[in-house]
Order: C-alpha cells, then structure tokens, then sequence
C-alpha cells in the first residue's frame, strides 16, 4: 500500500534486492510466473513482438496492461469498448508508439 509513496520520497527497500525482474515490474500481480517472464522478454526484446491475451473474466489481462503501461514510457492503452478501428489506426498514424495495448478488442466498433 505505501510502496508507491516510499519510492516517491526515496525510503528503500531492504528486500528490493531479493526480488526477480518479473516481481519488480509486476509487483501488484500475484501468481502467473510463465506471463510474467514471458512478458518482460516481449518488453525488452530487440524485435517485434505482438501477444494475445486471452480467458476467463477475471484472469489478471487488463492487471497486466495496466502494470506495462505504467512501467514503460511510449506506451498507448485503447480501450477498444470506446474507440472505433478508424479512429485507433487515425491516432496511431499521428503517433509513434512504441508499444500498443489494446483491451477488450472483441468488442471494439467496426
């Protein structure tokens, strides 16, 4: 809970050392080790990458997006509930992004 405010005013972790990569990037998320390596290999690879997630309701994929999108810089977050694709591709084409999280691209407007 404090966490977030004891990095704002430079109070350290003594455990911070202990933690893995995939527990420092995706600290609010508990469980799922194999999408948390496999996501912080997409992030720092070299090439591009696009991954697909899917499942039940509830299953952490919007945890996820939210975790990258605040750990990385040029990253854009769509809602695609309330963008249409025309309007998706208009933003993408006025701006270069590095990485593009969609959610709940399913239900995106035609």
């Amino acid at each position: 809970m404090f966490k977030n405010l004891f990095t704002k005013i430079g109070v350290l972790n003594t455990n911070e050392h202990r933690l893995s990569p995939e527990e420092k990037f995706f600290n609010n998320i508990v469980g799922y080790p194999d999408i948390k390596k496999l996501l912080l290999k997409s992030v720092v690879s070299k090439e591009p990458v696009n991954i697909l997630l899917t499942g039940p309701p509830s299953s952490s994929k919007t945890v996820f997006l939210l975790e990258i999108l605040e750990g990385l810089d040029d990253t854009y977050f769509i809602d695609a509930v309330a963008v249409s694709g025309p309007g998706m591709m208009e933003y993408l084409f006025s701006n270069n992004t590095k990485y593009l999280l969609i959610d709940e691209i399913d239900k995106m407007k035609k």
